[in-house]
């Protein structure tokens, strides 16, 4: 960018001659000169003069953002021209709730490190709200998600689909009833449970049991709630936790019934699984970048990895 073109947005921005003087390091009476130079060649006057401020006119106004609109062009090119440079530098910050953090992202991760060792990644863990914030604010690069609200005002890319199934106690009772709809762990790491032909069960079928249930502010919450609205029933909840995996060791002890994502379970879990008979059911996740213009190239070899296969792939 030219100095005269520096020189309007100064003053544009510090909002007199003598602020854009003193910021450009140059008295007042050669930032003021310059700028009738400018204006004479435009042809048209870019500022109106006022005892206390320099005011754009109309035209002024479109000149200015033209201007800035040429100096964000020029800085995403140095950007792109370092990131070139050193491509294999820089560094990558990551935000992730438990979940994605411990089940999503320890492959990704490995292999990306592997790929690009120079990369200093940074993982942040917390609550998707939280992450939320921090992805608006610019304190992280990415993040994972499936809230449609931030999906509506952020740059975003499909990251992979999971399914929340209900997980009973191996003993309880009701697995007998059921148990031509039952799935293993095995069958579930195989994605049985994701072929269309695989039967899914309404939630009434489960009215009777005691539910371990995740604590407000998880996703994974919101949706279990949404399902019992749905089917006009009112949860027995044994207990609230704020981490899946918690609940899931619960569970596996005998103490009740949960609500599980497929992307968490292992081999030789012990709970019997049952698929859900609503789309609310099988959740979309997002890489979600933010609003930045530009994306680096540390960010760019991170979403190369999207989105994962299906689960039975």
């Amino acid at each position: 960018m030219q100095s005269d073109d520096k020189y309007i947005l100064e003053i544009y921005r510090k909002g007199t001659l003598t602020a854009a003087a003193e910021a450009l390091y140059m008295t007042s009476p050669a930032l003021c000169i310059s700028l009738r130079k400018i204006e004479k060649r435009l042809g048209i006057p870019i500022f109106t003069r006022t005892p206390h401020k320099m005011i754009p006119t109309e035209a002024g106004m479109e000149y200015i953002a033209m201007l800035e609109d040429i100096e964000m062009r020029e800085h995403n090119f140095a950007r792109y021209l370092e990131d070139i440079k050193h491509l294999l530098t820089g560094k990558l910050i990551i935000g992730g709730t438990h979940f994605i953090n411990a089940y999503i992202l320890p492959d990704i991760l490995t292999q990306y490190s592997k790929k690009y060792p120079h990369i200093q990644l940074t993982i942040y863990e917390k609550s998707a709200k939280n992450l939320e914030i921090d992805l608006l604010q610019q304190k992280i690069d990415v993040t994972l998600s499936c809230d449609e609200k931030l999906l509506d005002i952020s740059k975003n890319m499909p990251a992979f689909t999971d399914h929340i199934l209900i997980g009973v106690p191996h003993q309880h009772p009701i697995n007998k009833r059921l148990r031509s709809f039952s799935l293993s762990a095995d069958d579930i790491i195989i994605g049985r449970h994701v072929h269309e032909d695989w039967p899914s069960l309404p939630l009434s079928k489960f009215k009777e049991l005691e539910f371990i249930m995740l604590s407000e502010g998880n996703n994974l919450h919101d949706r279990v709630y949404d399902l019992f609205q749905q089917a006009n029933i009112t949860p027995h909840v044994k207990l609230e936790m704020s981490q899946m995996i918690t609940a899931l060791h619960l569970a596996e002890h005998g103490l009740a019934a949960t609500f599980i994502s497929d992307r968490s379970i292992t081999a030789h879990c012990p709970l019997l699984f049952y698929k859900i008979d609503s789309p609310v059911a099988i959740r979309q996740f997002y890489l979600v970048t933010g609003t930045k213009p530009y994306i680096p190239f540390a960010l760019q070899r991170f979403m190369d990895f999207f989105p994962l296969p299906a689960k039975n792939c």
